[in-house]
């Protein structure tokens, strides 16, 4: 069988407020597989020590599972908690799809369904010992892909995506935002479509109880552009706003400070051929830009992870340059609460 190698590294955030030239690993291990196919997309430290990482694999004849392996501090795998299987389809995307609860448990998302085009938000609750202790499945028409599951300030969660439906004449209507809320044991209370054309990668709560939703649109005039829209707490959209130029842009992440100030990353271009790292101050009221900084290093610079907003407003994230042969390089870089580059420390 073909093997899959997936490799994971622990950094710690303290390494780029050191002055030490390079950031310090705690490890960096490869894991092999005789599945067809195996993913790990999300870690969190463990209740007990170590760490969680979520993911999963898929075998010949249509056999697919989520898991969750267990690896102490040093990056060795104890256990692998096998918490869903079976003969369908299922996914599991980005590193928001693994969060902690309130009450020291964990909530994993993902989609199940018999085939791509016909696929559900799926919602697993596992105990800190791996112990599932429920499962719920949302089902509704056409392909939904979920991108995170955030805990809400009442303790209930909030389960996001996209969602698109497809014809048999091989026709599909464009993408949509897909909001269910559900409350602890994961029973919908509520769910909700937002725009299109738009692909949500993140999502937070926000300081009045609404929702921040970021990632990005496609339109005929402009391509594709970074996108945000603020709800209230039931979903409704209060104000929604891309951002970029007449070129096609890049996805965006927004972030709220405790000053109630927005903080969006992303990607822009100035000219066709080149991505510059975008960096702005919104408005919390209607989205509207009041202050924005960009950044180009060699022929294109990224966000290539998901911001940390630290506590004093400033923001750490690896980030994505190159350019010509040899010009490419991996590094975490430290803005200040202006978005200027306070620290870049290479990881290639």
């Amino acid at each position: 069988m073909k093997k899959i190698l997936c490799s994971i590294f622990i950094f710690y955030i303290t390494a780029l407020q050191s002055q030490s030239p390079s950031p310090s690993f705690t490890f960096n291990h490869v894991f092999q597989s005789d599945s067809n196919g195996i993913s790990s997309v999300a870690v969190k430290p463990h209740a007990f020590g170590g760490y969680w990482v979520l993911g999963g694999f898929n075998w010949y004849g249509g056999y697919s599972a989520f898991y969750v392996r267990e690896i102490n501090e040093i990056g060795y795998s104890e256990t692998v908690h096998i918490i869903d299987e079976g003969y369908y389809f299922s996914t599991v995307y980005f590193g928001g799809s693994l969060q902690q609860t309130l009450n020291g448990n964990y909530i994993v998302a993902g989609d199940k369904g018999s085939n791509i085009n016909e696929s559900d938000f799926y919602l697993i609750s596992i105990a800190n010992n791996g112990n599932v202790l429920w499962s719920n499945q949302y089902l509704s028409e056409g392909s939904d892909q979920a991108t995170q599951v955030i805990v809400t300030n009442d303790n209930h969660y909030l389960l996001y995506g996209f969602n698109q439906i497809f014809y048999p004449n091989g026709t599909y209507e464009p993408t949509r935002i897909f909001l269910i809320k559900t409350d602890s044991n994961g029973n919908e209370l509520w769910h909700t479509y937002i725009s299109s054309n738009v692909i949500p990668l993140y999502s937070e709560q926000t300081l009045d109880g609404g929702f921040l939703i970021s990632g990005y649109q496609y339109n005929n005039a402009t391509g594709y552009d970074m996108y945000v829209v603020k709800t209230n707490a039931n979903g409704e959209v209060e104000w929604e706003r891309t951002y970029g130029t007449p070129q096609n842009d890049g996805g965006s992440r927004a972030m709220q400070r405790t000053d109630g100030l927005i903080v969006l990353i992303g990607v822009i271009r100035g000219e066709v051929t080149t991505g510059k790292l975008y960096y702005a101050h919104l408005n919390p009221t209607n989205g509207e830009v009041l202050y924005s900084q960009t950044h180009q290093k060699y022929d294109k610079y990224s966000p290539g992870s998901s911001p940390l907003l630290l506590p004093d407003g400033s923001l750490a994230l690896a980030t994505l340059s190159y350019g010509p042969p040899p010009l490419w390089e991996v590094a975490f870089t430290v803005f200040d609460n202006s978005g200027y580059i306070v620290k870049e420390v290479p990881i290639s």
